[in-house]
């Protein structure tokens, strides 16, 4: 072997550890790439969830206040009050709600086409 031989062993050599840091710089790119998407997408849902949380809040808000002040409530108006209450329950609402709600569930119940009738 002459010279110009050892020389192109001892660069394949030199190349193995740049190699490796280069790999090991990319990989922890790619890594901080996808916590850094996974965060946004963690703040996304989050966000949605609490967006989730408020329409039925609203909804089941104004469901409720309307039946207690009428005093009684319809078997649909349960039914849809419930689904509601389900719901926003499942998100993690609580509070004014789950108090507007139980009032609901104390009211007379009255079929829809005695509503209808008055």
């Amino acid at each position: 072997m002459d010279f110009q031989d050892y020389l192109q062993i001892f660069m394949c050599l030199l190349a193995i550890p740049s190699a490796y840091l280069g790999a090991k710089q990319a990989t922890k790119a790619l890594i901080a790439s996808k916590n850094n998407r996974f965060m946004n997408l963690e703040n996304r849902t989050t966000r949605t969830e609490n967006a989730v949380q408020a329409v039925l809040h609203d909804s089941l808000y104004k469901q409720c206040t309307r039946v207690i002040y009428r005093g009684k409530v319809t078997v649909s108006e349960l039914d849809n009050i419930e689904h509601l209450y389900k719901g926003y329950h499942g998100v993690g609402g609580n509070g004014t709600g789950e108090a507007l709600y139980a009032k609901v569930k104390l009211l007379p119940i009255i079929d829809d086409k005695e509503l209808i009738e008055h």
